[in-house]
């Protein structure tokens, strides 16, 4: 069994694993302990620490179930016609960090996710995380609450250059016009433009589109 000697030294072995989503799962988990310990500590009602591996691989399933639905089910009749274009994740370049961030609603339980996964020029996981939100207005609110959060924690870590990639052209669009947004996450545009300030390089991109801003 490995030996780790803090917490950094055992997020570089989880990283550095090759096992499929077990950093976004580590995250999920880590996440849990670090809420019920504040719960805890503020006497505030909680999960017991038995309970916080289920608890914690039920909401990564149920946020990896919310990001499927609505998407087209798996066609049984094999397409011969190629696609007309195909979307692939690509890593930053050298010296850059990229930073996805998606949000998930849960319409039974009025609450919604987001998640964060930054990863090098390597394509390696070097941090992630996720929270619980009640549910926002639009998933467009929890799409800018998600990018926001990106910002917030890359800056937290020390990074200076990175792209931010999410699935809402709308919010990216907002997010690179260098005008007012009036829509119900203009706050939220207003505040993330403001805190890339603090980056020496940035960039936004829309996943599966063209849209792209730098600065």
């Amino acid at each position: 069994m490995d030996r780790f000697v803090d917490f950094r030294d055992l997020w570089t072995g989880i990283a550095g694993t090759n096992e499929h989503q077990l950093a976004e799962r580590f995250a999920f988990v880590a996440w849990s302990i670090w809420h019920i310990r504040n719960a805890s500590r503020l006497q505030k009602p909680c999960l017991p620490f038995s309970s916080i591996y289920r608890d914690s691989l039920e909401r990564f399933l149920e946020f990896h179930k919310a990001r499927r639905q609505g998407q087209p089910e798996t066609q049984m009749v094999l397409d011969l016609k190629p696609p007309i274009t195909t979307s692939y994740w690509t890593p930053p370049q050298t010296s850059q960090f990229k930073a996805n961030f998606d949000g998930a609603v849960f319409m039974d339980s009025q609450m919604a996710g987001i998640g964060v996964v930054i990863r090098d020029s390597g394509g390696h996981v070097t941090s992630a995380l996720s929270e619980r939100l009640f549910l926002p207005s639009t998933v467009d609110d929890v799409e800018a609450v998600a990018c926001r959060k990106a910002i917030s924690f890359a800056l937290n870590l020390g990074l200076d250059n990175v792209v931010f990639e999410g699935d809402s052209e709308t919010v990216i669009k907002a997010l690179n016009f260098n005008v007012r947004c009036l829509t119900s996450f203009g706050h939220l545009v207003d505040d993330a433009k403001a805190l890339v300030l603090n980056f020496c390089k940035f960039f936004f991109f829309a996943y599966k589109t063209d849209w792209e801003y730098c600065c």
